[in-house]
């Protein structure tokens, strides 16, 4: 790989050119047509071909719209014929720049550890985009590289999940991935809202295909679990990894069982496509899970041609060979027939995505004067109680851009921190703990308060006896005393008579 503005660059391999053969074809035929042949001339490989170029979409306001799609204030437009005025060279025009710009593609292959994640995008692109003999501890591995194809490139991102589904506890482990995805919405959001976009990094990701075990027998509910919250956010293609472990009897069931599973479990396969759904993309809905089998290898097959694939004792796997696995259909899937509504599809659930965190921004803004969530000067505080309509957002019109300057990215990430369901199930784990000693620290005050009671009772009941013993011994006190006192007393009337008596003898 050489370095290419800034960025890895592959040469592109010989065997790279099909990939996107249907996207380059595309390409010649409205170049052709720009300089004077008719469209109509040049007859696409395949009717996918045909479908995305009639589903060419046209610029409104400096943003991209499907063709059909109404104006949001054509109300009471008038429709007219254009015929003669050239519009229908627009479809071509965007064509044409879309091969001078090239396409950005970003690729999330997600899945369980061991099953080929990093061998299979090798194979994909037929280079070494990713080196299998380094091993990463991070939850999320960003490769970058573009690759030259026929008069136009790709820009491509392939993200990598190393680690997943290691942990002892994978109760949260698909939150990386889901955190990704929308904090590269989130970033490329306020990455527009910069004066200078020329140096925009678009790391969104439009595809994620899922790595399932050859089990031949159900899915793991961490595969359930993840393929469900990854499905709303992404376009999700689940595949089979090393369906060479497998013979075609039980891949076909197998196959058949994880589509009733994806079906009662409600995950939408390229949830995306939604209404672009037509006989061009339903391709994607009839052959999901793919079954595929990667190499780096090249082996001799029974005809000694020298082919990609694995070499075992009964004999040859070819990859590319479509008896034996959906490699190759995977790949003209995503880069020769459904490139350009990976990519489309995409930007408009960014367009989504954007338009309820403007919202979101402005409702934080409001409710910033009662809640004192975030810290406000006295000057933005006025603003937000005197110039701002809450009620009717519309009607504030460029005012909205000095909310959405209080609420930056510092106060979103916070806030996509609060609703983090980790956080949410930490802080609630986290509560509940609390709560679990806090009672049993109650419960041991209780019994430390009971038993002080008892002692204190018991002290009482002693401190009773003691005084009754007193009392009882100062009555006896007191009876002694008394006793003393007559004793006292009889002894001096005797004394007294024997001298009165001595004293009359002796007169």
């Amino acid at each position: 790989m050489k370095p290419k503005g800034g960025r890895l660059s592959t040469d592109c391999p010989v065997e790279f050119p099909t990939i996107i053969s249907g996207f380059s074809d595309e390409v010649k035929a409205r170049k052709q047509a720009s300089q004077g042949q008719h469209l109509d001339a040049y007859q696409p490989k395949s009717p996918e071909s045909r479908h995305r170029r009639q589903r060419s979409s046209s610029f409104v306001n400096g943003k991209c719209r499907n063709r059909d799609a109404p104006f949001a204030d054509d109300k009471n437009s008038p429709s007219l014929n254009g015929q003669g005025v050239g519009i229908e060279n627009l479809p071509r025009q965007r064509e044409l720049l879309n091969a001078k710009n090239g396409i950005h593609f970003t690729l999330m292959v997600a899945g369980q550890s061991g099953l080929g994640k990093t061998t299979f995008i090798n194979s994909l692109f037929s280079a070494s985009l990713i080196d299998e003999g380094i091993k990463e501890d991070k939850p999320i591995v960003r490769y970058k590289s573009v690759i030259e194809g026929d008069e136009t490139h790709l820009r491509l991102s392939v993200i990598d999940t190393p680690g997943f589904g290691n942990n002892m506890d994978n109760a949260f482990t698909w939150r990386t991935m889901v955190n990704y995805i929308d904090e590269e919405i989130r970033s490329y959001i306020f990455q527009e809202e910069q004066p200078d976009r020329t140096k925009m990094i678009d790391d969104r990701v439009h595809c994620c295909l899922y790595f399932l075990k050859p089990t031949g027998k159900g899915i793991d509910t961490l595969d359930v679990v993840t393929m469900k919250k990854l499905a709303t956010r992404v376009n999700l293609i689940p595949v089979i990894a090393k369906a060479d472990l497998l013979t075609k009897d039980e891949l076909r069931n197998f196959k058949t069982e994880i589509r009733e599973i994806i079906r009662v479990q409600d995950i939408s396969i390229c949830y995306f496509f939604g209404n672009h759904v037509s006989n061009a993309t339903q391709d994607i809905f009839q052959q999901y899970p793919f079954s595929i089998i990667a190499s780096n290898e090249y082996v001799l097959n029974d005809k000694g041609e020298k082919v990609k694939g694995r070499q075992y004792k009964w004999g040859t796997v070819d990859i590319e060979n479509e008896k034996y696995c959906d490699f190759k259909i995977l790949q003209k899937t995503l880069f020769d027939w459904h490139l350009i509504d990976l990519v489309e599809t995409t930007e408009e659930y960014y367009e989504k995505c954007r338009s309820e965190m403007l919202r979101t921004r402005l409702l934080k803004a409001r409710d910033c004067l009662t809640t004192n969530s975030v810290e406000l000067t006295e000057k933005q505080k006025k603003f937000l109680q005197e110039e701002m309509n809450f009620e009717d957002i519309e009607e504030n019109k460029l005012k909205n851009y000095k909310c959405y300057e209080i609420i930056n990215k510092a106060i979103m990430d916070k806030v996509a921190t609060e609703w983090d369901p980790e956080f949410i199930t930490r802080q609630l784990e986290a509560k509940r703990k609390f709560n679990e000693l806090s009672n049993r620290e109650i419960c041991k005050f209780r019994d430390w308060k009971r038993s002080l009671f008892m002692e204190q009772e018991n002290f009482n009941q002693e401190i009773e006896e003691l005084n009754h013993k007193l009392e009882n011994l100062q009555l006896e006190c007191q009876d002694l005393e008394y006793k003393l006192l007559i004793g006292k007393s009889a002894n001096n009337h005797s004394t007294d008579s024997a001298t009165l008596v001595n004293v009359h003898v002796k007169r």
